[in-house]
């Protein structure tokens, strides 16, 4: 199998509330759990669409980027494939996973009209709070949709945005 989740990743993946956060320290899996989730939400639903975020895009490079073209090739041909120029993974279902990054406040702008079926926040405590709920408010899916738009984060415990975080989520 191309994903084996670790017994406590396993309650993420099950788990349809709107808002959810898995914290965490460094070497947890939280990165590897949130992508593949997306992954596998692409290949259940056709035309489902995930925007993957981090602050910096040197910090996808280093995370998400080093590791999606070989994950899309173990899924084998004809499931899809990662745009190396683009950032994103183009599903033969019509799925499609963007990663992105939002570095200045000025950056949320550029998702104040998108729709997205799972807005993914890797390291959501290096988010203000006015990035953080301006980008979610892109979570949207069409009503006859047969889920439910989603905001996934995941975070160590410490960064600009810790206390938010904490209050938001715990």
């Amino acid at each position: 199998s191309w994903y084996t989740p670790m017994p406590h990743q396993k309650p993420y993946h099950r788990c349809d509330t709107p808002n959810l956060l898995a914290l965490g320290t460094r070497d947890t899996g939280k990165s590897t759990m949130m992508r593949r989730d997306a992954i596998i939400r692409c290949m259940k639903w056709s035309g489902f669409k995930v925007l993957i975020l981090r602050r910096k895009v040197s910090d996808l490079r280093k995370s998400h980027l080093q590791h999606i073209d070989q994950e899309m090739k173990m899924l084998g041909p004809g499931v899809g494939y990662y745009r190396d120029t683009t950032h994103d993974v183009k599903f033969t279902n019509g799925s499609f996973i963007q990663f992105s990054h939002c570095e200045h406040l000025k950056d949320v702008t550029d998702y104040l009209s998108s729709e997205w079926d799972l807005i993914v926040f890797d390291e959501v405590s290096t988010f203000t709070l006015e990035m953080f709920l301006t980008i979610s408010a892109a979570a949207r899916s069409p009503e006859q949709a047969p889920y439910h738009a989603l905001v996934r984060c995941g975070s160590n415990p410490l960064g600009i945005g810790a206390l938010w975080m904490k209050m938001w989520f715990i």
